[in-house]
């Protein structure tokens, strides 16, 4: 009968609008056990790591996505998916943040802007740059993101401001004893 509305067509919905429709009507609190109860059965298969993370997400449980989302990170990674990388990167950032880990959410938006600077050097590699700097909280935060701030003038052609940044990053991983920048 569904088949026949054109409302299913064989185990998935006929049109996406139809599947939209369906997830809006669906109460928040039923969705999000819904959800929760997917991602458990997809960890449970050994699933794409992204499929079980997006769940984990939906259902509200950002603890519990962040490890499939480090692991999808990863196979995007692996795979030259720099641009998905980058942005499963920054909902790692947020669901580390939203779970009150903001070392590990600092660390998530490095690993973001290491996947962007070979693909994408627009607006979003900007603006987690600026994250990076704002939240540079140490010395060792600090150096890192001057470095990045170098690697990205440079990505740019404009030496002066990558050897401004480099000068920056060197005295800072220096302080803070960071032997990799120095």
């Amino acid at each position: 009968e569904l088949e026949a509305a054109q409302v299913l067509n064989g185990d998935a919905f006929a049109h996406d609008l139809v599947a939209d429709a369906v997830r809006r009507s669906v109460p928040r609190p039923i969705a999000r056990r819904l959800h929760a109860g997917i991602a458990e059965a997809l960890e449970s298969r050994d699933a794409a790591p992204a499929a079980v993370a997006q769940h984990w997400l939906a259902a509200g449980e950002t603890a519990r996505a962040c490890p499939a989302l480090r692991g999808a990170i990863a196979q995007a990674t692996a795979t030259s998916r720099h641009l998905e990388a980058a942005a499963m990167c920054g909902e790692l950032a947020r669901a580390l943040t939203d779970s009150g880990d903001d070392a590990g959410a600092w660390e998530a938006r490095l690993q973001q802007f290491d996947q962007l600077i070979g693909v994408d050097l627009g607006e979003t590699i900007d603006t987690v740059l600026r994250d990076l700097v704002a939240e540079a909280t140490d010395a060792r935060r600090h150096a890192l993101a001057s470095e990045a701030q170098a690697r990205l003038a440079l990505a740019r052609l404009d030496n002066d401001k990558a050897a401004g940044a480099a000068r920056d990053a060197i005295d800072a991983a220096q302080r803070a004893g960071v032997p990799e920048i120095e």
